[in-house]
């Protein structure tokens, strides 16, 4: 029984290290994405055309996540 319980107690330090590895690596995702976005935001001025995707390849698969920004500031991350 102690050597179950052993066993359930580091299984669980195990998942709290990659769990709070996997937030660390999302906090420095969401950094950048930040930083992407207020990039196109200050380089396109507005401008819809100059914030346009050109350079994607065919046949590939891309992600994109994105946030509103309103009155009420902004909304929630959407994974597309």
């Amino acid at each position: 029984m102690e050597t179950a319980y052993n066993a359930a107690q580091t299984a669980r330090q195990t998942a709290k290290g990659l769990t709070s590895t996997q937030d660390a690596k999302n906090a420095a995702l969401d950094l950048l994405l930040s930083q992407a976005a207020n990039y196109v935001e200050n380089t396109s001025s507005g401008d819809k055309a100059k914030a346009a995707v050109n350079t994607m390849t065919s046949g590939l698969k891309y992600w994109y996540r994105v946030a509103a920004l309103g009155a009420a500031g902004w909304g929630a991350w959407v994974k597309r």
